[in-house]
């Protein structure tokens, strides 16, 4: 299957996200631990059934907004910020880098992300990338949104990219941020505001003003 350029090898149901491949084990059958620490039986069992209960929350989330006004959203986009450019082949995008949008049409959703490395190597991260465990929920379960990576490549049915070659990492971080802030909260997907970000391995109370929570 070519998607964007890009050829992949699974069936098309592995690429699209749904309830049953949402939670990622490895082959020995574990999950992926970002943090690490000691997971008994119940907390596993019970971290399930929460991350579950957060995916069914989002999908009626996503199902009930506008279709109208999110098509409206992304045209408004591309008119205030009209150095974006609408792409089709990925691969062609090995050389530029900046800012870029995945607009996931089904979910009605934009996820806004920045790279210095290129356009293609950072999109098919997050196409590849698998979420671990326990990053899937992100402070509080009624209120988290669904990782990026967590969908799936067929996911992503538009893509749009800002190059900003000769900028420096703090203006591009800073552009990132002008743009999330600028999209209807109802429609973006991104987790954080953009912009520079102190990570550690918890929410830190600085982080916790950067999170971008949904009433689900």
């Amino acid at each position: 299957m070519i998607h964007f350029g890009c050829s992949f090898k699974k069936d098309e149901a592995d690429l699209l996200l749904s309830r049953e491949n949402y939670l990622y084990k490895k082959r020995n059958g574990e999950y992926p631990l970002r943090f690490g620490g000691i997971w008994t039986a119940d907390d596993i069992a019970e971290h399930e059934q929460i991350c579950l209960d957060n995916f069914d929350l989002n999908m009626l989330f996503y199902d009930q907004l506008d279709g109208v006004q999110f098509d409206y959203q992304i045209e408004r986009l591309k008119f205030e910020f009209p150095e974006f450019d609408e792409i089709t082949d990925l691969t062609q995008e090995k050389e530029r880098y900046g800012i870029y949008a995945m607009i996931l049409d089904k979910y009605k959703q934009i996820y806004i992300g920045k790279t210095r490395k290129n356009f293609f190597y950072r999109i098919k991260k997050h196409w590849s990338d698998n979420v671990e465990f326990d990053r899937l929920i992100f402070g509080d379960w009624r209120k988290s949104k669904l990782p990026i990576d967590s969908f799936k490549a067929l996911d992503t049915t538009r893509i749009l990219v800002m190059p900003l070659e000769g900028y420096s990492e703090e203006e591009i971080l800073a552009v990132e941020q002008v743009l999330v802030e600028s999209i209807d909260e109802v429609f973006l997907a991104n987790r954080l505001s953009g912009g520079s970000i102190q990570w550690s391995n918890r929410l830190t109370p600085y982080m916790c003003g950067k999170v971008k929570f949904r009433n689900l």
